[in-house]
């Protein structure tokens, strides 16, 4: 006689959150599945003075759940650079550690309310002058949104 195996669960119970160590601003959590079943938590700072770079601000934030969970910082010249930089930071931080389990784990999805995890965060687009800033503006503006 051979036992049956477990059924999987469908809801991902809630993984016991380490409380950050800076104070947070917003907080996200995305569903991971694929590996393993479990939360992923984005969390943002508040934006500081860097206390080792006199006249440039920090803004800490941490990923919990996807591969090391350590605070990490983006670092500008003031409290808005800082927070917009952060936004870069995770995203790069999250492509880079879905690539790497997305390609071991055919099965891999990251989500937040059913959505992919590339939808859900702001788009990271770096521009120089105005004249590229008018061209992004425009493509997104007449091509990505045209309605046909």
């Amino acid at each position: 006689m051979s036992e049956k195996a477990p059924k999987a669960k469908k809801n991902v119970k809630p993984k016991a959150a380490t409380p950050p160590e800076f104070p947070v601003i917003a907080e996200r959590i995305f569903q991971l599945r694929g590996p393993a079943e479990r939360q992923v938590i984005v969390r943002i700072g508040i934006p500081e003075a860097d206390p080792l770079h006199p006249g440039v601000s920090r803004c800490a934030y941490q990923v919990t759940g996807l591969s090391d969970d350590a605070v990490h910082y983006a670092c500008g010249v003031d409290a808005f650079q800082s927070l917009h930089l952060t936004y870069w930071a995770i995203h790069r931080f999250m492509k880079t550690n879905a690539s790497v389990l997305a390609a071991f784990h055919k099965d891999f999805s990251l989500t937040w309310e059913e959505q992919p995890w590339e939808l859900v965060l702001p788009f990271p687009a770096c521009v120089f002058d105005l004249q590229q800033y008018q061209k992004l503006e425009n493509f997104v503006e007449k091509e990505l949104f045209r309605t046909p």
